[in-house]
């Protein structure tokens, strides 16, 4: 069966439009912003962090407790849900693209253990290169002609750690550092603390891509992006990693939107003819408010 999907808009009043915006930006939004400012302070978010999931009961309790205070409170039922919905659609997707920084650094620091010079390499075989590019050549041999390029280093990655030998284990590493490849000139000094630098700046880069990604809200008012302007133009930076925070903040393009409202059911809908006999919706907890569909003609 065929689907096929209508892009609409939504026409409302002026009065309506006021209405909406105040529940959304000067107590949904906010509301937001302030449970995950909590997440991010909780004494238990290192172990969440590690687990990849917050508590079960975290954000209903969170949203209980901060209901019925200034600003948060008089807003639809359902805007509370969205709240729920919203921050847990947030960390859903964070601690996914966590995963993949994790699994990132992780790689980058087993590399970095394992990057040894040419030096330390054919210790292994009687200080002999030839030796080491010989037993190189042999792992190359064994591995499947078919094998496309970028599966060559997984292959070797994972022989690596299957292995025990440690002439094996030398000849992989010779061989990830060339490109899978025997290399026709000698590696200099120059050559082998180039590549370790880039490990090692790689794995700063990642440390601080996973330290600095915290979702952190909405801020509607740019208060955040012009406070941090105003205190790097007029303050002496305590360090480098104050420096770091500080253009992190003034490079992000924050929104300028609230949160939208999500609504998951068609039950939530109210679906009639307006004075116009144009088709218009209702949604539930916003009383009679109600918005005319426009699909491309006025």
């Amino acid at each position: 069966m065929a689907h096929v999907t209508i892009q609409c808009r939504l026409i409302a009043s002026r009065d309506t439009r006021r209405f909406l915006w105040q529940l959304m930006a000067q107590k949904n939004t906010p509301l937001i912003n302030e449970i995950l400012l909590r997440i991010k302070q909780h004494p238990d978010f290192p172990d969440w962090r590690t687990k990849k999931r917050l508590p079960k009961d975290f954000l209903g309790g969170q949203i209980a407790e901060l209901k019925n205070n200034y600003p948060f409170e008089g807003q639809p039922s359902r805007f509370y849900a969205s709240v729920n919905k919203v921050i847990d659609y947030i960390y859903k997707s964070w601690f996914e693209v966590q995963k993949v920084l994790d699994w990132k650094l992780q790689g980058n620091l087993r590399w970095l253990e394992m990057l040894l010079p040419d030096t330390e390499l054919i210790k292994h075989f009687d200080n002999s290169l030839e030796s080491l590019q010989q037993q190189a050549t042999l792992i190359l041999d064994s591995i499947d002609s078919t094998v496309s390029h970028d599966q060559i280093s997984t292959i070797l990655f994972e022989k690596y750690g299957k292995t025990k030998k440690t002439e094996i284990k030398s000849a992989i590493v010779y061989l990830l550092k060339n490109g899978c490849a025997i290399p026709k000139k000698p590696e200099t000094t120059e050559k082998y603390q180039d590549l370790k630098r880039k490990v090692e700046i790689k794995i700063t880069k990642l440390h601080r891509q996973i330290e600095s990604r915290i979702p952190l809200g909405r801020d509607l008012k740019g208060k955040k992006w012009l406070d941090t302007l105003i205190t790097a133009s007029t303050t002496a930076p305590i360090d480098q990693a104050e420096v770091n925070t500080w253009f992190s903040i003034l490079k992000q393009n924050q929104s300028s939107i609230p949160y939208p409202i999500l609504y998951e059911t068609n039950e939530d809908l109210k679906w009639s003819l307006n004075e116009k006999n144009r088709l218009s919706i209702r949604f539930s907890g916003l009383g009679e408010h109600s918005f005319q569909i426009s699909c491309g003609q006025a």
